[in-house]
């Protein structure tokens, strides 16, 4: 193989890896979009509705032990969980929270909104 065909294979495959990249990365973005939507597409506790912020909740907690079960692995989150969920016909145990409501009922068993409302009442 001559030196022009050696960087021309080697610019070619940089392309191919960025558009697969690319493509990947919005597979990734549109798997979470189908399940945020059909699970309200905002946050159930203060409405946030913007996409970087949110995530998808167990609603009755165990998300570590539940994923570690289906995955082996308690860290596998993100676009796997999702597509999982897509293939699973969108269960009813799952709700969307943004990062800051979900963990705080993680480590406080309670949203701050959940426990402003209750003292306004």
């Amino acid at each position: 193989m001559s030196t022009f065909q050696k960087e021309w294979y080697h610019r070619v495959k940089e392309e191919k890896r960025e558009q697969w990249r690319t493509s990947s990365k919005l597979s990734r973005i549109r798997a979470k979009c189908r399940v945020l939507e059909h699970y309200g597409g905002e946050c159930n506790c203060c409405g946030e509705e913007r996409i970087e912020f949110l995530t998808i909740d167990h609603i009755e907690g165990g998300g570590n032990s539940h994923r570690k079960e289906i995955f082996g692995n308690q860290n596998q989150s993100g676009s796997r969980f999702y597509r999982w969920i897509i293939k699973q016909g969108y269960p009813n145990d799952y709700q969307v929270l943004c990062w800051n409501c979900n963990t705080a009922k993680h480590y406080y068993n309670m949203c701050p909104h959940k426990r402003l409302m209750k003292v306004g009442e």
